[in-house]
């Protein structure tokens, strides 16, 4: 068994040793697929490996932005504290509640979406803005939106 590990391990050692004798020279060792370019306007273009690597990440940061910059946060918790008014400790479990809170928040945030479609989401898919000017007005938006939705004005509950 000592001498097939021995042997495993020599040519697995004289694979890497071949395919680094007979690779492509130093110059070409980077990655060619992740490249931007930039244009004679200034303007930057990404490679396509490179935008589907920034589509992922996104993807993987959307439950935190969905938890953090919409009202869904406050509809699990009451939806949460109501049943346990109700004196249900897992019915209806907590698939159903998170997808109630769900509809619910998207119903409750419908406005703001909308709001941001037209004015920073469209402009950008027609080209008449870039990414940056686009998520700057989306970012202010929603938080306009959200500030407006949770702060308490003590003027009006004054006693």
């Amino acid at each position: 068994m000592k001498q097939f590990v021995l042997s495993l391990i020599i040519l697995l050692a004289g694979n890497l040793v071949a395919s680094v004798a007979f690779s492509q020279d130093a110059s070409v060792l980077g990655l060619p697929a992740l490249s931007s370019t930039v244009g004679e306007n200034g303007e930057a273009t990404y490679s396509l490996s490179l935008q589907i690597l920034v589509l992922m990440t996104v993807l993987t940061v959307v439950p935190s932005i969905v938890l953090g910059m919409t009202a869904f946060t406050r509809v699990i918790i009451v939806l949460s504290i109501l049943r346990q008014a109700l004196g249900t400790q897992q019915t209806p479990p907590n698939q159903v509640l998170i997808a109630i809170a769900l509809f619910i928040t998207f119903y409750v945030m419908s406005p703001i979406f909308e709001i941001i479609y037209e004015t920073a989401l469209n402009p950008y898919l027609e080209g008449t803005t870039s990414a940056q000017v686009a998520l700057s007005i989306a970012t202010d938006l929603m938080k306009e939106f959200m500030v407006a939705n949770t702060r308490i004005r003590y003027d009006e509950y004054v006693c």
